[in-house]
C-alpha cells in the first residue's frame, strides 16, 4: 500500500516537473536549454514510478520483502560504502574519471557478495557506459587524471 501511495505522489510530482520544464526553452542534445534536463528527469521519474505502481499491484503479500534489520554488520557495510565514496571524491581529480570510477566499483566487492568475475565485468561496464554518456553524448569535461586517459 505504501508503494502505491508514494507512487501516486511521485507521479503527480513528475507531471508537475514535466509541465514546468516544458515551459522553459528545451534546446537540443547538442545545445541543451534549461528545460531539457529537468524534462528528461521528470520523464524518467514518471516511468520508474509507473513500474513501481504496476509491480505493487502484481506482487503478492506473501512475496513482499521484509525490512532490512538494523545490525552491526549492516552498519559496517553502510560506513564502508561511505568511506569508499569519500575516497572516490578525494581522488577523483587526481586519478581521473575512468580509473577512479572503475576502482570504486571494484572496492564494493565486500558489500556485494558476488564472484570477482561479475564484479570486474560490472565495474568495467558501468565505468564505460558512464563515460559514454557523460563524455561522448553530453560532452562533459571529465577529469583525465595523472594517466591522461
Amino acid at each position: 500500500m505504501a508503494d502505491r501511495l508514494s507512487g501516486i505522489v511521485l507521479f503527480i510530482l513528475s507531471l508537475i516537473m514535466a509541465y514546468l520544464s516544458w515551459k522553459l526553452p528545451l534546446g537540443g542534445f547538442k545545445r541543451p536549454g534549461p528545460g531539457l534536463y529537468p524534462l528528461l528527469l521528470s520523464l524518467v521519474l514518471a516511468s520508474l514510478v509507473l513500474l513501481l505502481f504496476v509491480s505493487s499491484w502484481r506482487e503478492s503479500p506473501a512475496r513482499r520483502s521484509e525490512p532490512i534489520p538494523a545490525s552491526k554488520e549492516n552498519l559496517k557495510k553502510v560506513l564502508y560504502i561511505l568511506g569508499i565514496l569519500l575516497v572516490y571524491a578525494f581522488f577523483f581529480e587526481s586519478l581521473g574519471f575512468l580509473f577512479s570510477t572503475c576502482l570504486f566499483f571494484l572496492l564494493l566487492k565486500p558489500v556485494v557478495d558476488k564472484k570477482w568475475g561479475y564484479i570486474i565485468i560490472g565495474a568495467i561496464l558501468i565505468t564505460l557506459s558512464s563515460y559514454l554518456i557523460f563524455d561522448v553524448l553530453l560532452q562533459s569535461q571529465l577529469p583525465k587524471g595523472f594517466l591522461r586517459i
